[in-house]
């Protein structure tokens, strides 16, 4: 909001070092939409310079949200404060933007930074709206994770609120991607690109609840990763399904949650249309059926 001011309103004269800029972006790029408001108390607690930012961010999280900040959580958290979450080309964008130290408490550049009472008052402000947005569209979670059945969310948020170590670049995901620490798999799945390419050999919904899909080339039956997926009953994966009608959304580039997924049947190994390749066709079973209106959407050209 600073940047569109300074750009757009001839009579807006703050003026912020391009530090401070920095953090302002970050904040609001990447948590002021509200998706979890871990992140967003987080840093109110820096900014209110506290120590030990996570015991307090827990006692807080569960006193006031009723949420429980198990110790899974705290390595992502502390990876974003940090600026040790982002991978790949991403990583540069942000690294200066630094909210605690080593010792978790708040980070001595941050407090200098702060002295600025008109940019703390800015980033206050954009940390209040996002907790605003978080309880409007996403206090409802879905079981015992961080995401809400039919919002929408990008590759990064998804790995954000999976909890996992460091953010997957989307080609490294490639249709779905197993993380250990957390025992997740989400599932991505383009609809039209799908059916357009690949005819009978591509992800499809049979109805709102069962979904048939492939996994990637060249696995067999014994593979890790589909033996993972059919053993559900004994390492309890959660494998979770994210859906985009298609690619043209090249924006925001983001995904309805859809809820978990349970392997169905047995694996079938099958060609796949360029006659080279092999995969694996399993059968997911949604433990929600999906509303219609947005199967609908979805499923059809509507």
């Amino acid at each position: 909001y600073h940047k569109f001011l300074s750009k757009y309103e001839k009579e807006y004269s703050i003026k912020f070092t391009p530090l401070q800029e920095k953090y302002l972006e970050y904040v609001s790029n990447k948590f002021a939409v509200g998706k979890r408001i871990h992140e967003l108390l987080a840093i109110k607690l820096c900014i209110e310079n506290k120590n030990n930012i996570i015991t307090l961010l827990k006692k807080q999280l569960f006193n006031e949200y009723n949420i429980e900040f198990k110790e899974i959580n705290y390595l992502p958290i502390i990876n974003q404060l940090k600026q040790e979450f982002a991978t790949g080309g991403a990583k540069a964008t942000f690294q200066e933007a630094i909210f605690i130290d080593n010792n978790l408490n708040t980070h001595p550049q941050l407090i200098e930074l702060l002295q600025n009472n008109i940019f703390k008052n800015q980033l206050l402000e954009v940390i209040d709206f996002g907790i605003n947005r978080y309880k409007q569209n996403y206090n409802n979670s879905y079981k015992n994770t961080n995401l809400c059945l039919y919002q929408k969310y990008t590759y990064e948020d998804v790995c954000r609120l999976l909890n996992w170590e460091v953010n997957a670049v989307p080609l490294n995901i490639g249709g779905y991607k197993f993380d250990q620490r957390t025992n997740t798999m989400p599932v991505f799945i383009n609809h039209d690109h799908d059916a357009d390419h690949g005819g009978k050999y591509s992800h499809r919904f049979i109805n709102t609840s069962t979904l048939i899909c492939f996994s990637k080339p060249n696995r067999s039956i014994d593979s890790d990763e589909i033996q993972r997926i059919y053993n559900e009953a004994n390492n309890h994966i959660q494998i979770h399904l994210f859906v985009r009608k298609n690619k043209n959304d090249t924006t925001s580039k983001e995904f309805y949650y859809m809820g978990q997924l349970h392997a169905i049947n047995k694996p079938i190994n099958v060609k796949l249309p360029d006659n080279k390749n092999s995969a694996i066709q399993f059968t997911y079973k949604l433990e929600t059926p999906i509303k219609e209106e947005l199967f609908n959407y979805i499923t059809n050209n509507i």
